[in-house]
């Protein structure tokens, strides 16, 4: 099957083998190959006017939705995919005695942290092998509060199990900044990300980011779930909405280097408040786990649904409700599990209802059916539109 599977041991680490990747039993044990289509847009997306613009009834406006042809031909016209294998070359990360790691321990049982420097953390989660998953760590900064650019991230994972030891993030390379888009003037929040293979379980996530010049601080703790994806039911992976999608492309790190802010070879910046300007591109990238294969040809068979959905106000019972916008979005006989799609979110011409993406709060629903063993899975992302 085409897919990402990831050495836990090895995050990052690239090669440029091509060929067929394991079956599925023997992507459990090794790393597997996987196929990876950017789909670009070939006509618009399109939704409604606002609420009290709406046609007839939310009802009927609802289940006429908007013509398919005027949405996307969603992967039938995408970027020519790419095969990379991870490969094996570095031990686990472990204890580096250094100002963070220091940092980590004076503040592992305290109440209060540091709080100096104001940040974030966002988490993502993907299969590797071995029964491990794939953490990846976003920390984002807000720029008016940083101070300067040279803030050094660190994290710890701290699990709950008394046999398992913490994982720590906190040498020189275990954080990498996101560039050139921390140093650009219309971006709000310095970005930086770093990754590690986790066990599934129940961790406390210690992270924060240090100013070497000025010695200020900034830490949060909150509770983290590892997901574990070899359980043999159908499952996705975080589902990131992205700031930024590109490739396939190779990434900038070296061979053996880690490359931050890429998945095999799509470089994904990951949106922190899934809030999107008119004109923008929306997109977002997941990964699919435990396909069945189809007997006949040995691959999945998979049939992806998409539907968006606008808060509108229900005149008639005075609440406010989520109601299609599209008519459902229907891509079957998928084989790949790996899918990333990139739109424009156009802006509406004025007196022209459904000619573009309105302002407002939206659900994206995805739902993916296995075609051979006939589970579903089901995951809703809400996104805002602004001007």
């Amino acid at each position: 099957t085409d897919r990402e599977l990831i050495d836990a041991e090895h995050a990052w680490r690239v090669d440029n083998g091509f060929g067929q990747s394991p079956n599925q039993a023997q992507e459990r044990h090794a790393a597997g190959g996987h196929r990876q289509l950017l789909a670009q847009t070939s006509t618009r997306p399109s939704t409604q006017g606002q609420p009290d613009d709406l046609p007839g009834s939310l009802e009927g406006q609802a289940a006429a939705g908007i013509a398919s042809s005027q949405i996307w031909h969603l992967l039938r016209k995408g970027a020519p995919w790419t095969r990379r294998v991870a490969a094996a070359e570095s031990a686990p990360p472990s204890e580096v005695a250094t100002a963070e790691s220091k940092i980590l321990d004076d503040n592992a049982l305290n109440d209060t942290l540091p709080s100096a420097i104001p940040l974030q953390v966002r988490t993502y989660l993907y299969q590797a092998t071995k029964g491990d998953s794939f953490l990846v760590l976003t920390v984002a900064v807000p720029k008016k509060d940083a101070g300067g650019t040279s803030l050094v991230a660190f994290a710890r994972l701290i699990p709950y199990a008394g046999d398992m030891k913490p994982l720590t993030l906190a040498a020189a390379d275990s954080f990498a900044p996101a560039q050139p888009e921390n140093s650009d003037a219309p971006n709000s929040w310095l970005l930086f990300q770093g990754a590690v293979g986790a066990h599934p379980g129940r961790y406390t996530l210690l992270a924060g980011v240090r100013d070497p010049a000025s010695g200020k601080l900034g830490m949060v703790r909150q509770p983290l779930e590892v997901t574990n994806f070899s359980t043999g039911s159908l499952q996705l992976s975080t589902i990131t909405l992205a700031a930024s999608l590109k490739g396939p492309e190779a990434p900038t790190a070296g061979e053996g280097k880690a490359s931050p802010f890429y998945m095999g070879s799509f470089r994904i910046i990951p949106s922190l408040d899934n809030t999107f300007h008119q004109g923008s591109s929306l997109s977002w990238y997941y990964q699919i786990y435990n396909a069945a294969p189809d007997p006949a040809a040995g691959k999945p068979n998979l049939t992806i649904e998409y539907n968006f959905l606008l808060k509108q106000l229900d005149k008639a019972k005075n609440e406010w409700k989520f109601l299609p916008v599209t008519k459902p979005q229907v891509v079957s006989n998928r084989t790949s599990q790996v899918e990333a799609f990139s739109f424009q979110l156009v802006k509406p011409v004025q007196g022209k209802p459904g000619s573009g993406w309105v302002v407002g709060d939206y659900q994206l629903s995805i739902k993916v059916t296995d075609e051979v063993s006939k589970a579903s899975v089901t995951q809703d992302l809400p996104f805002n539109v602004v001007p």
